[in-house]
Parts: structure tokens; sequence; C-alpha cells
């Protein structure tokens, strides 16, 4: 039996189930040599352990671009955001704390951000996400009124907040 297996059944021995998941569950994940968030996670989740720390840091050092968070706030009602990210990915190491930082100066209400937490193999074991097809993380994902308008794979094009303007507009 693999390590994925006993962890799996681990969780299903100890009352675990898909519909009463709590926040910020962590495994030990063999290929990242760490413990990962996977599952739903908060932002609480997001500032513990190392990855909290680069997260708290990363947040702070960022300066979006003030116009473009005006335009943003213009545009964000109706919109829910939906992040599968990696706490063992560089990629979402740097845009997480970024996406976080745009959000609040627009102030976009934290309830109407889902995360997603997943491990090297892009597996949560506890929340279904085959319908959201990731293939790379972070994947940040916008809707209108519950129907998907956009998304932003990996890394921006432009900046973080332009991209996310383009989507929500």
């Amino acid at each position: 039996m693999n390590l994925k297996s006993i962890l799996i059944a681990l969780f299903l021995i100890s009352g675990v189930t898909l519909s009463s998941q709590t926040q910020n569950r962590k495994i030990y994940d063999e290929k990242a040599g760490d413990n990962v968030l996977i599952g739903k996670c908060n932002r609480k989740g997001l500032k513990t352990g190392n990855f909290g720390f680069n997260f708290i840091a990363k947040y702070k050092e960022y300066n979006p671009s003030a116009s473009v968070i005006e335009k943003i706030k213009e545009h964000l009602n109706g919109v829910t955001i939906t992040v599968v990210l990696g706490t063992w990915c560089s990629d979402t190491e740097l845009q997480l704390p970024r996406f976080f930082k745009i959000m609040d100066l627009a102030n976009f209400n934290e309830k109407n951000i889902s995360l997603i937490g997943v491990d090297t193999k892009k597996q949560t074991y506890i929340t279904d996400i085959s319908d959201l097809e990731i293939k790379l993380i972070p994947t940040f994902i916008f809707y209108r009124d519950g129907k998907e308008i956009g998304r932003i794979v990996e890394s921006p094009k432009r900046s973080l907040e332009k991209d996310i303007l383009k989507k929500i507009k």
C-alpha cells in the first residue's frame, strides 16, 4: 500500500466525508517533501508554515497599480472567484499573495473567494474538482452570476491586476 492509499484510508477511518470537510487540511506530499494544504482552505491556512511566512512577506511587498484597482472595483458586482492552488508551488507562492492584495485593495468580499488546495498530482482527495479541468496552478477562475467569465492560469500575461480587470470587464 502506498502513502496516498494509507492517507486516504486514514481520512475515511477518522470519519472524514466528502460532505463534512473542514478547512485547511494538510497531508504530507512525498514529491513536495512537505505538508501541503488540500481541499477547501482559507487565508488563515495560507498564513501557516513556510508558505505562510512567504505569503505574508510577498503580500506586504506587492504594490499593484492603484488606477487599475479602481477600475477593478467598478466591475466586481456579481463576481465570485475560485482559486485552485498548491502550497508547494512557486507560482502559487508568488501570485496568491498578489491576488489577495489586489482583492483587499478593491474591497472585494472574501466570502466570494473559494480556495482549493491540491497536492503535486493536482488532487485533493476530499473535494471533487474534476469539472474545473485544472492543468496548471494556480488557476484563478472568475464567475459572474455563476457563469465562468475567464481564468488566469499559472502566471499573468501582463500584471495580475491588469489580467483580472480584463477577465471581469
